[in-house]
């Protein structure tokens, strides 16, 4: 460890020097060594924002050095003057109380260099001092596309858990630590250099934070975004999530990232469905970057997780206090998780944004809820914000969370080629806009739910008896304990109309010991209306045993050519669906299919033929 080694000469050469000024001059100077440290790591970041612009990636580490250098020698001139001559102190003491003095006083300047040196654009070692391990040298086989052979490619590997959980190693003499331990001490809430904000509520492991902007980014990219240039445009609370990993793509048996099957030891298997923990929700932030931050060179904003960071408290700490956050992944087409380890390479053309994928205490990210009220709208707690890049910090207090999420063309992180069937890729390294899963005709949005009521009642014309078959205007139907066993409808008439009168079915009759499973679906960008008709019986719920189940009915809103809502509709609880039909100039809006599951068993995704479209966390009852 070159750095550390370092880090004990320099400490070994103040605690000389102070050894030749005696112990009251030492001792003078440890203080003003503290007092100057803590100004420097206490105003750094304001300072920085002076430097913004071209110096970027310098700006940090030139203020704290700065900073301490002037406050530093202004004080040590103003005590010179003040008391210009020494004080004797008997030998014993002189001799061993001047060189610990000079201790303190290099822990405190050194330790200020330890922490500028991190804040310099180096990798994530420096000198051999890494916080969190690394594997150097990995080697797998990558895939190039337009090249007749395979290229064996090196690349250093994070150890992305122990980086996450913040479980680190320091310097052999940890004088980083011990400075900013003291900020957090004298900036807390009741410290006495406290101005309104602890310096642990913006930074709760700043050094885990400068570790992670040094990872996971080429040689030439930029190391900082520009202040105030970047912007948050929505949040949302999301369920459980399909995931993929685009580094396990292949192209031709290859792998087209660093975690394929060639790798030795192979990744463990990846779970289709991740749910957030007991008392954690994914928090989804729509992040837009701007055009100044993108490296000239590719027009793309360039980053890694690890470069990414949520604060917001954590609940598992005692006391509950701030915690940094990097995302577990980034979302694709609203509804599946591309997952990442913290030092994957990814990139975002200019002026577009990604949606970033929390999973965070839910307690601790926002604001206490409204117990009178569960369907009350969460707000963003106080304190919380998202910081991108080190110097692109967004506040993210009173925003209120969405729980849903639209699909917008403005969201696009560019990705490798190979992705599967059930994956959505806005944006791949050639820079087209392509869907994987151009085959599924239909996408699942909105809350799946164990119900057989219709979300509109539906008039039978004549007195609805027990059980009995009828015709009607708008089509036919069969009725058991009036309710409809089937039901065959044709957009004839508005659903208002149909919704009036006295003789008002409104449930689906189910057989016994099953339970109804509605799902809620559009037609997926880049089909034609209608594609989806015929194919029905695609479209499977799967449950936690892996039975696949095929949609007994469907429900379709559809508009007409006078922008009137009207409604297709067929369910026969004897026989599974496997068309419907429609006049081709109608559009359908919302596309409900309708299943038949027995009681108790618990569903886990949607899917389409045999690929994952959502995951589902429900119990049929």
């Amino acid at each position: 460890m070159i750095f550390s080694l370092f880090v004990i000469i320099l400490i070994g050469l103040v605690a000389y020097w102070h050894f030749l000024q005696g112990f009251f001059s030492a001792a003078i100077s440890a203080i003003l060594a503290m007092i100057a440290a803590l100004v420097a790591v206490g105003y750094h970041e304001e300072a920085a924002n002076f430097l913004a612009g071209k110096m970027n990636d310098q700006a940090n580490a030139i203020a704290l050095v700065l900073l301490f250098a002037v406050t530093y020698g202004l004080l040590r001139v103003i005590f010179d003057m003040a008391i210009p001559g020494n004080v004797r102190f008997p030998v014993l003491l002189d001799r061993v109380g001047a060189p610990i003095m000079g201790i303190f006083a290099g822990i405190f300047g050194v330790g200020v260099l330890a922490i500028a040196a991190q804040t310099l654009p180096f990798g994530p070692s420096i000198a051999g001092y890494q916080r969190f391990p690394i594997s150097f040298d990995k080697t797998i086989i990558i895939h190039q596309t337009g090249k007749q052979s395979d290229a064996d490619a090196t690349y250093d590997e994070i150890d992305g858990e122990r980086f996450v959980n913040d479980e680190s190693s320091g310097l052999w003499v940890a004088v980083d630590d011990m400075v900013l331990n003291v900020m957090k001490k004298v900036s807390a809430e009741d410290g006495p250099l406290s101005r309104g904000t602890a310096f642990a509520d913006v930074h709760p492991d700043y050094l885990q934070e400068l570790y992670g902007q040094r990872a996971g980014l080429q040689v030439a990219a930029s190391r900082t975004a520009n202040p105030g240039k970047t912007s948050v445009t929505s949040v949302h609370i999301l369920g459980p999530l399909m995931q993929v990993d685009p580094e396990r793509w292949n192209v031709g048996g290859s792998a087209v990232g660093i975690r394929g099957k060639a790798m030795t030891p192979p990744p463990p298997p990846l779970d289709p469905q991740r749910s957030p923990a007991e008392g954690k929700v994914h928090l989804v932030v729509r992040t837009h970057f701007n055009k100044d931050d993108a490296d000239k060179k590719t027009g793309m904003i360039c980053f890694s997780a690890a470069n990414i960071r949520l604060v917001a408290k954590s609940l598992e700490s005692t006391p509950v206090r701030f915690k940094n956050y990097f995302p577990i992944g980034t979302l694709e087409g609203g509804r599946i998780l591309y997952v990442n380890a913290p030092d994957d390479y990814q990139f975002v053309p200019a002026e577009k944004s990604a949606d970033f994928v929390f999973e965070v205490d839910e307690d601790g990210v926002f604001a206490p809820a409204d117990t009178s009220d569960k369907t009350a709208p969460r707000r963003i707690a106080p304190g919380v914000f998202l910081e991108v890049k080190r110097l692109a910090r967004v506040p993210l207090a009173g925003m209120t969370a969405q729980r849903k999420i639209d699909n917008s063309d403005q969201v696009e992180v560019v990705r490798k080629e190979g992705a599967p069937a059930n994956a959505i890729v806005s944006g791949t390294a050639a820079g087209q806009n392509t869907v994987a899963a151009k085959a599924a005709t239909l996408v699942s949005e909105g809350d799946v739910v164990a119900s057989s009521k219709l979300f509109t009642p539906l008039n039978v014309g004549t007195p609805n008896e027990n059980e009995r078959n009828g015709l009607t205007n708008w089509g036919s139907f069969s009725l058991q304990n009036k309710k409809f066993s089937k039901l065959d409808m044709s957009p004839t008439q508005t659903i208002a109309l149909m919704a009036r009168g006295d003789n008002l079915v409104s449930e689906f009759a189910v057989p016994p010991e099953n339970a109804i499973v509605q799902v809620p679906t559009r037609v997926a960008q880049g089909h034609g209306k209608w594609d989806w008709a015929n194919n029905l019986a695609d479209f499977h719920l799967v449950d936690s045993a892996g039975k696949r189940y095929s949609p007994y009915g469907v429900l379709a809103k559809v508009v007409n050519n006078q922008n009137q809502e009207m409604l297709a509709a067929s369910y026969d609880f004897n026989k599974p669906a496997t068309s419907i039909a429609g006049p081709e100039e109608f559009r359908p809006t919302d596309i409900t299919l309708i299943y038949l599951v027995p009681k108790g068993v618990e569903i886990k995704s949607f899917d389409f033929k045999e690929e994952a479209l959502r995951p589902v966390n429900l119990q049929a009852q």
